[in-house]
């Protein structure tokens, strides 16, 4: 079965196979339908930065909220909206980009113009729509699977990741270096949270201890270092 025939439902796709640019290439078209029906040469610079960023910008939000677009995609995206900056994509009219997209991506106070990272953009959605979700609501079914299925002893932020892990996963996994930094654990019985891993001693760089016995110490758990029927 082709890529391109396979289906959607709410406008995701049911099915991801080895080609995850070939998946996810609808995002790239529609954004290019978008642009060829705006006359480029009727519209100020103004103008233009105000499409990019409410619609080609806003486009793969909701997709980039479930899944992690590959690279390419973003790329193409990104060099079809600076295209239109500069130029008349409707007529593949280019001019040349006498600032880098990079750059342009920057905030206003910052000397850009405050276009979204696309790439950067799909981690800080996937951290705060589905990790963050599996942290601070642990009853949803959805949180109950994954966990069972991916980290059954531990926590989101320790799960190791194993190489017959399913694609979504790693990449909701590659998010968790975005959240977890500023993020500290809430200790409880200290039963899923292991010592010299997991960020829970507040005012230490990353809120992880350090020390020479790491390695050799026996104990794991924070559990294991709280006097029995007292919080401390």
């Amino acid at each position: 079965m082709q890529e391109q025939k396979r289906g959607k439902y709410l406008g995701l796709p049911t099915v991801i196979g080895k080609s995850k640019k070939e998946v996810f290439q609808f995002v790239e078209e529609v954004t290019h339908s978008k642009i060829l029906n705006w006359k480029g040469k009727f519209l100020s610079a103004a103008g233009k930065e105000t499409l990019i960023k409410s619609v080609i910008n806003s486009l793969p939000v909701y997709i980039m909220s479930c899944f992690k677009i590959p690279k390419a995609v973003c790329d193409n995206i990104n060099n079809k909206a600076r295209t239109f900056l500069w130029g008349r994509a409707e007529e593949g009219y280019k001019k040349l980009a006498w600032v880098s997209w990079e750059k342009m991506c920057a905030t206003k106070n910052q000397g850009g113009l405050g276009f979204r990272n696309l790439e950067v953009f799909s981690v800080a959605l996937l951290a705060k729509q589905l990790l963050w979700r599996l942290i601070i609501k642990p009853n949803l079914l959805m949180s109950q699977i994954t966990k069972a299925k991916y980290f059954p002893t531990g926590g989101i932020l320790n799960a190791r990741i194993k190489q017959q892990d399913s694609w979504i996963w790693k990449s909701w996994a590659k998010s968790r270096e975005a959240l977890s930094i500023g993020l500290r654990m809430k200790v409880g019985d200290g039963k899923n949270i292991r010592i010299w891993e997991a960020p829970w001693v507040p005012n230490l760089v990353k809120f992880k201890p350090k020390g020479k016995f790491s390695r050799a110490s026996k104990i794991e758990w924070v559990s294991e270092l709280l006097l029995e029927n007292k919080k401390e």
